[in-house]
């Protein structure tokens, strides 16, 4: 059974990008984590893994090449683990192949993709000044919408596909109708239209309806009855022959073979980015067995042992990474299919033109018949696929032959319409003209049926197709407008709390997003400018630091509507143009609106850092943030923190005789550091100063206690019960502290808790001897036992949670 999902104790990445070769944690332990680094530390390398890991991608890379660290050479791997002990674990091996494991994500199932939670500065801007279109796509991705954009952009690539073919299927229809063309100029709209004039033609020469095919054929034999037979026959002849060149049509033909050579270019570009575009068959294959025999551990190709849900997982990411060179391919095969089509057709025509008219053509024309015809057939030898391979794309050949059978067609149509002419002058008109009309409908009664067929059938999918592509887009948009409505309000919410108060007015008055269908999607984004008429885009009124505030009340207002209480928000220098006044509004908006929320803080600004922590204590959430400060950075071994640990270790390696004098510095700020730590813990007073600066006598000694607070009670028992009175001031703390270590059956002894005492707080000039320059300094024990009294002091108050 899957545990509840809870927030992140540990993110840890191994081999990725500037994060080191070894395995690099980051403990969360729960709580929100600030990460203070300078510039060029790896902060956003923790960013990116993170996107990795719940998005697949990193969107500023085009590929994985970028993510694996230069000195390392063991497989990229970005895992997670929460307070709850579920896990997710993303691997890149050698060939790029992406594995999860577990490989349905687990616990992880519904976590918010990357996009709707890794913020950087740069995607903020990019939200404000994109186009309408590319706005849509990033709302549509904080939305967690992306599965229904891609059914409605399926609708519309069926629609499209399904016009295009009406539109080839009419044109076809209109060629066949057109043979039907009356003296007067007349075309017949459909094959009913066409029946009916034959059938009143027909009657008015003396014959009878013609209702049918058959008619056509009884009328035609009585026709033949009368007149000279040989020009009869000849007539005929012309009438096959003119019909079987009329055939020879050239439908959107250009249109495709322009596209052609363009597709052929983009498919082998998707093909080189993909490095299983020659092994589709084996990945689909791998799939389809993997899904029927979901038990078996032997691969049916090499006959190794394999998992099989964790190789079915791994071939379903390839598949998904031969999308793009799918739907290249499907756009590539499907003109290439229209060429072939027109050419086999082609080759139907001039052959039936060849058998029909063997008594009319003259010789040079039947000559450069033939010749076309076996150049299409050695086109069609093999495949035309091949063909083409063999010609890198280039189907120009497939112009050539269209010039030159124009060219024969419209030869051979004006030597027929002549003929057909002169024998117009020995046959009466009226009968001539029946003939020609009642013999094309005989000759294409089968092919115009079968149109008409084929038209009605694709209408009618058509219309099907656009009635549930509406009704899908109403539902979507409606209730796209609806979100939208009460999201834009959720925006201006925030950017009202980061803004509104101020000394002077707040120029924005109002937010606006508007969805909106033009030949995709689009999201317009405006404002309400102080008492400007109607409304105005932003980038034109506002300030780039507003628009920044602007862009992160978009963001941080989709994760308060959208994602799961309890999940991941981070925020990759957000405040870089972000001046201090506003700082503080955004410090107050993370620590008071998103407290339900694990903010991960990746920054360069110290100050930015400090100011989130105390207003986080200021509301008495101290204790649900951490911070990590990186000071130094190597690409093989990655960041290198700045901690407590690592500062004593160099205290330790350098508390030496000829040393310890350059410790002061460092000793001075760690006992301040502590005693701050301390100070805040219980919640103690000091007298206000503007600096904010107190040296360690004012702390210790200046202080106050406040007797309300529960730790300070549980000390101030102790004190009692040893005969001391209650704590007035943080050393009466420390010392009390210390007290209750010892009836907790410390291994110490009370003797030794007033030696730290001494030690520690005993000399209050010790630091200021060792910081500044003074003729008397301290001697090297002293300084040595108030290092180790100081670091045993707060090894002590850490371990009863008596330090921030």
């Amino acid at each position: 059974m899957t545990r509840p999902l809870g927030k992140l104790r540990k993110l840890e990445f191994t081999s990725f990008r500037g994060l080191g070769v070894k395995s690099y944690p980051l403990e969360m332990k729960g709580k929100n984590c600030i990460v203070v680094g300078g510039n060029g530390k790896g902060k956003s390398c923790i960013a990116d893994g993170i996107e990795l890991l719940f998005g697949g991608s990193v969107q500023r890379f085009d590929n994985f090449d970028p993510l694996k660290n230069v000195y390392s050479e063991a497989n990229v791997c970005v895992s997670v683990v929460d307070v709850n002990g579920n896990s997710l674990a993303l691997t890149i091996d050698e060939s790029g192949v992406l594995s999860l494991d577990p490989t349905d994500k687990g616990a992880y199932v519904d976590y918010p993709s990357a996009d709707c939670f890794v913020l950087r500065r740069s995607r903020i801007l990019d939200f404000i000044h994109s186009k309408p279109s590319e706005r849509y796509v990033s709302f549509a991705r904080l939305l967690g919408i992306e599965s229904f954009e891609n059914k409605r952009k399926c609708f519309e690539d069926f629609k499209a596909e399904l016009s295009a073919n009406k539109k080839k299927l009419e044109e076809e229809y209109r060629v066949s109708l057109a043979a039907f063309r009356q003296d007067d100029g007349h075309v017949p709209r459909s094959f009913l239209e066409l029946l009916r004039y034959s059938s009143d033609v027909s009657k008015k020469m003396g014959y009878g309806d013609v209702g049918s095919v058959e008619d056509c054929v009884s009328i035609l034999e009585e026709i033949k009855k009368v007149g000279n037979v040989d020009d009869q026959r000849r007539y005929d002849a012309l009438l096959l022959a003119r019909h079987a060149a009329s055939q020879i049509t050239f439908p959107l033909l250009e249109d495709n073979i322009v596209f052609l050579k363009d597709q052929w270019d983009e498919l082998l570009v998707a093909a080189s980015e993909c490095v299983d575009c020659k092994s589709e068959a084996i990945v689909q294959g791998g799939i389809e067995f993997f899904v029927k025999n979901s038990t078996e551990i032997k691969c049916p190709l090499c006959e190794s042992v394999v998992d099989p849900l964790l190789l079915l997982a791994r071939l379903k990411e390839r598949k998904i990474t031969l999308e793009n060179y799918f739907n290249k391919k499907k756009k590539y095969e499907s003109s290439l299919n229209s060429v072939c089509d027109w050419i086999l057709s082609a080759k139907r025509s001039i052959s039936l033109s060849l058998e029909s008219g063997f008594s009319v053509f003259d010789l040079s024309t039947e000559v450069v018949l033939r010749k076309i015809q076996r150049e299409i057939d050695d086109i069609l030898k093999n495949d035309l696929q091949s063909y083409v391979d063999k010609m890198n794309g280039d189907v120009s050949f497939v112009l050539g032959l269209c010039d030159r059978l124009k060219f024969v067609k419209t030869n051979c149509i004006s030597s027929f319409d002549f003929e057909i002419d002169e024998l117009k002058k020995r046959i009466d008109s009226k009968l001539f003209a029946m003939h020609t009309l009642l013999f094309n409908l005989k000759t294409n009664f089968l092919s115009i049926y079968s149109q008409e067929k084929r038209i009605g059938e694709n209408a009618s999918l058509l219309s099907l197709v656009d009635s549930v592509r509406k009704a899908f887009n109403d539902s979507y948009k409606k209730t796209l407008h609806e979100i939208v409505n009460k999201f834009e309000d959720s925006v201006y919410d925030v950017y009202k709390f980061l803004h509104d108060g101020h000394s002077e007015p707040m120029e924005c008055t109002g937010v606006e997003l508007e969805p909106s269908k033009g030949k995709g999607w689009l999201l317009d984004l405006a404002i309400c400018f102080f008492e400007k008429e109607g409304i105005c885009k932003p980038e034109h009124y506002l300030s780039e630091g507003h628009l920044d505030s602007l862009g992160l009340s978009v963001y941080l207002a989709s994760v308060l509507s959208f994602n799961t209480e309890g999940t991941l928000l981070v925020l990759d220098d957000i405040v870089s143009s972000v001046d201090k006044e506003h700082q503080h509004r955004v410090a107050n908006l993370l620590v008071s609106r998103f407290k339900k929320y694990q903010l991960l803080v990746l920054t360069h600004d110290e100050r930015w850092a400090d100011l989130i922590i105390s207003k986080a204590v200021a509301i008495e959430n101290g204790s649900l943030w951490k911070t990590k400060k990186i000071a130094s950075w190597h690409p093989e071994v990655g960041p290198v923190e700045s901690t407590f640990r690592n500062n004593w270790d160099y205290i330790y390696e350098n508390l030496t005789p000829d040393k310890y004098l350059l410790l002061g510095g460092l000793l001075r700020k760690l006992t301040e550091y502590f005693l701050k730590s301390v100070l805040l813990k219980f919640k103690m007073y000091l007298q206000y100063k503007e600096s904010n600066e107190y040296t360690v006598h004012e702390m210790i000694n200046l202080s106050k206690v406040d007797e309300k607070d529960e730790r300070s009670k549980k000390v101030n028992k102790v004190r009692i019960g040893h005969g001391l009175g209650p704590a007035k001031n943080l050393r009466g703390i420390v010392y009390g502290a210390l007290l209750l270590e010892v009836d907790e059956s410390a291994t110490y002894s009370v003797d030794d808790v007033d030696k730290y005492i001494l030690h520690s707080f005993g000399a209050p000039s010790l630091l200021n001897e060792l910081v500044h320059d003074k003729f008397v300094v301290a001697q090297f024990m002293e300084v040595r036992d108030f290092a180790y009294s100081l670091k045993s002091i707060e090894a002590i108050l850490y371990s009863h949670n008596f330090c921030a």
